[in-house]
């Protein structure tokens, strides 16, 4: 396929930092506090549906891994890895939140327009499957996800793209 002049080859890693979270245990888990999403969560936030049973993890322990490590910030992308394969969600609020490490991978600083590169996922689903591991039960890896490459057009152009089917989303 030809590209339009200006449009670039890039690799995931080459525009954001790919990493995940850090291990949060059962025994972790709190009656109430900040949210802790799975794969399961993100797929319904995605689809903008509810989440009926939330899992918590307490504040001070969200307060040691945002100090430690860093947490999930307001354009940042995460993606389920494990089952559902794929799912591309970006973070469009600041609501303090965690997730499960080895189910979703993190996109953070990320250099392109987020909200162009959740269509380049939607709509190149069998790219993300074409790099999944595994017979019975199909897995993203870092690795993999890291080396996945698509054509970003200038910054500018990738934001009116963005916006036109956004509008287009919301009118379906």
């Amino acid at each position: 396929m030809t590209y339009p002049t200006g449009w670039q080859e890039k690799k995931i890693i080459d525009i954001s930092e790919v990493t995940s979270s850090k291990r949060i245990y059962e025994k972790e888990y709190v009656k109430s506090g900040i949210p802790f999403y799975r794969g399961k969560e993100i797929s319904l936030l995605k689809n903008k549906e509810e989440i009926k049973e939330v899992i918590y993890i307490s504040e001070e322990k969200y307060m040691e891994l945002k100090n430690k490590y860093g947490v999930p910030q307001k354009n940042d992308i995460l993606i389920t890895a494990v089952g559902t394969i794929g799912n591309a969600y970006m973070i469009d609020d600041d609501k303090p939140f965690y997730f499960k490490d080895g189910n979703l991978i993190w996109l953070k600083n990320i250099k392109e327009c987020p909200k162009f590169l959740i269509y380049l996922f939607e709509y190149n689903q069998n790219k993300i499957m074409e790099i999944s591991m595994g017979s019975s039960q199909k897995a993203l890896t870092i690795v993999k996800l890291e080396d996945l490459y698509f054509y970003f057009p200038p910054l500018d152009e990738q934001k009116r793209i963005a916006s036109v089917l956004s509008l287009c989303d919301e009118a379906i």
